[in-house]
């Protein structure tokens, strides 16, 4: 498959800041399988000031946003939210989009978040 497998995540800290390509993972949010036009919204929110590109080239490829923006893009796709995030982790995933309700009902709007696109060609 030519596309992106992307994850989200808190962060460990808490989020209060936008996370880097080092800041460890903390629960899992959301995963979803994409085409290769399936980080456009993350580069067109980086050029907003909506997010920050944090590069990785594809290994991952890291971007921090935060929960509200998340939720906006999770809103407007047709998402399966699930209990919590074991619900989710083993897949198979085809081109749904989960979601980790329990994981987003604990986060503040302004929390920074960790998204990363891992390159699937």
């Amino acid at each position: 498959m030519l596309g992106f497998f992307v994850e989200v995540h808190q962060q460990k800290d808490g989020g209060e800041k936008p996370a880097t390509m080092d800041s460890p993972l903390g629960t899992k949010l959301s995963l979803w399988a994409s085409g290769m036009n399936g980080v456009d919204w993350l580069m067109d929110l980086a050029k907003a000031g909506k997010a920050i590109d944090l590069g990785g080239g594809g290994y991952p490829w890291r971007f921090t946003i935060t929960v509200k923006e998340l939720l906006v893009f999770l809103l407007n796709r047709e998402t399966q939210w699930a209990h919590d995030d074991k619900d989710f982790s083993r897949g198979p995933w085809g081109s749904k989009t989960f979601a980790n309700s329990a994981g987003l009902d604990e986060c503040k709007g302004d929390e920074w978040l960790i998204v990363d696109c891992w390159d699937e060609s």
